[in-house]
């Protein structure tokens, strides 16, 4: 039973609760307080996340840079993903990174100057987001973990998708949004909370036009470990762990409704930038 109570702010304090509010997860500022409240005091909320920031370069002008150093109105993707992970009460950070990683390291370093505590682990060759996890979850330290593409823009409740994960009982948990062209994503077919099937960027059938595809934000139970292995290969995620989770029962989904874009690879980047800089001045994300 909920109570109803009255509390005063500093303004600068009410401006940063403020942030929260999207609309679609978070309503108001009361709806605010409470998910900031429950996320403070929740023991169940992941407190570190993995971000792969790997991968084949991308071309932008004429130059070549990561994915997650794409500039959006003057800052990289990546910083607006650590920034949402700091909103979301998460300060411990692993980058996987690959081959081509002094602009992210010379730009983020420690992440003192963010707030936040930021690892790496360079990949001399690209293996691959299965192949990353495998190099990296005993950095990890046994426990519930968040882990993200680095090639996106959102703002998402993350504590409400771990309270989810945790009723699941799920190995994984796989945030969910709707998209109009699915057969480019990762594509989901969903009983309740659980993903009965998922199939990477497949043809386009009637049994895979369910429309809610992968958002490239995860996250893992510790003993996800078991059912990765290192390989020099290159292995994906999508690929390989989640539909073998899936078929076994152990894979869920979290319904995304509020701010995402992703950097296609099947697109010209120069359509996602400009998607992405309009999300990100007309909903003044971390701006």
């Amino acid at each position: 039973m909920k109570k109803q109570i009255s509390i005063t702010l500093d303004s600068e304090l009410l401006n940063k609760v403020d942030v929260f509010i999207d609309g679609a997860e978070i309503r108001n500022r009361s709806h605010a307080i409470e998910k900031i409240l429950r996320s403070a005091v929740s023991q169940s909320n992941p407190k570190k996340a993995v971000i792969f920031a790997g991968g084949p370069t991308i071309t932008i002008n004429r130059h070549k840079l990561p994915k997650p150093m794409v500039n959006i109105l003057g800052k990289p993707i990546l910083r607006y993903i650590i920034e949402e992970l700091k909103r979301n009460n998460i300060f411990d950070i692993i980058l996987a990174t690959g081959e081509d990683n002094d602009s992210i390291i010379k730009y983020f370093w420690d992440g003192s100057q963010f707030g936040v505590r930021i690892k790496y682990i360079k990949e001399p060759m690209d293996v691959g987001t299965e192949g990353a996890l495998a190099n990296i979850i005993d950095l990890v330290g046994g426990i519930r973990f968040f882990a993200l593409n680095g090639d996106h823009i959102f703002r998402m409740d993350m504590g409400n998708m771990c309270e989810q994960h945790v009723k699941s009982g799920s190995m994984a948990t796989m945030a969910l949004v709707t998209s109009d062209s699915p057969t480019r994503f990762g594509v989901t077919k969903l009983e309740g909370y659980k993903i009965i099937n998922f199939a990477e960027k497949p043809p386009n059938t009637e049994n895979e036009k369910s429309g809610l595809i992968n958002a490239g934000i995860y996250i893992f139970e510790p003993e996800v470990k078991n059912f990765i292995k290192k390989s020099e290969k290159k292995s994906m995620l999508e690929n390989g762990l989640f539909p073998m989770l899936a078929k076994t029962g152990k894979l869920s989904g979290y319904i995304h409704s509020g701010i995402w874009h992703s950097l296609d690879n099947n697109k010209d980047p120069n359509f996602d930038i400009k998607k992405m800089t309009e999300l990100v001045s007309n909903n003044k994300i971390n701006v």
